[in-house]
């Protein structure tokens, strides 16, 4: 009888991770369609106070075998200019800020704000589309995500 349900019930993928030398231990997500492409995900952060960032890279497109060489040199280059991130989309971040966070007035958005992930879009594009994501230092709850194609912003999203 239990051999009917292990027909049924679908096997779970093997989790497939692997200790990179740029993203730490990285766990990966592999496409419906295509087993063998997919995401990476991070772990464990890039702690880096001096950026006011706690950085996760939530979405590494590759295949089975690690991170795309492309996907790699773009999200290494952002960590490296996490301050022109925050310059790049820091005028969308104030209007989230005001509407969201209104009670934290005319503070610095690096008061407010910790940058928390950039992620890329699987296939990656050219531009490549990405997101970049932020929490509050307070721990009040707010998830802030902007959508990027190259370095133009395209929308973003809010969870409360």
């Amino acid at each position: 009888m239990f051999n009917i349900f292990k027909k049924l019930i679908p096997k779970k993928p093997e989790v497939i991770s692997l200790n990179d030398p740029d993203f730490g231990h990285i766990t990966f997500d592999q496409s419906d369609s295509d087993p063998t492409i997919g995401i990476w995900q991070m772990n464990e952060n890039w702690e880096m106070p001096e950026d006011c960032a706690s950085v996760g890279c939530s979405s590494i497109p590759g295949t089975i075998g690690g991170p795309d060489e492309k996907a790699r040199a773009f999200l290494l280059a952002k960590k490296g200019a996490l301050q022109a991130v925050w310059r790049l989309v820091a005028d969308r971040l104030e209007r989230i800020r005001c509407k969201w966070r209104p009670d934290t007035g005319q503070q610095d958005l690096r008061q407010v704000f910790r940058l928390t992930s950039l992620s890329l879009e699987e296939p990656m594009t050219d531009p490549p589309n990405w997101e970049v994501s932020f929490e509050p230092v307070d721990g009040k709850w707010i998830f802030a995500c902007i959508q990027l194609s190259g370095d133009n912003i395209t929308g973003d999203t809010v969870d409360t």
